[in-house]
């Protein structure tokens, strides 16, 4: 497994592309069926603060749920929301 880019991630208008940039490189975006939007740059920027605000919440409630201060985890759309987040990081890491 590879890890990926560091952040922080900026996104950018290059000419007629749209490019993120991390520390080490620039890259264009590209999608096959259409052109990439502001929006796509501005999603794909964030994603590696996306993911570590993820992983603080999963981090979180994990250790508190072993006291048992989170009785709602019961609930079963609370418990597939955190099994989703699970996969989702797991999937983003490619441990999955």
């Amino acid at each position: 497994m590879t890890t990926h880019t560091p952040a922080p991630w900026h996104w950018h208008n290059l000419g007629d592309d749209w490019c993120i940039d991390g520390p080490d490189q620039i890259t264009p975006i590209v999608a096959p069926d259409r052109k990439p939007t502001p929006a796509d740059a501005r999603l794909i920027a964030a994603a590696p603060d996306l993911l570590a605000a993820l992983e603080a919440i999963i981090t979180s409630l994990d250790k508190n749920t072993h006291f048992g201060a989170y009785q709602w985890i019961n609930d079963k759309q609370t418990v597939a929301a955190f099994a989703q987040a699970r996969a989702k990081i797991a999937k983003a890491k490619a441990t999955q």
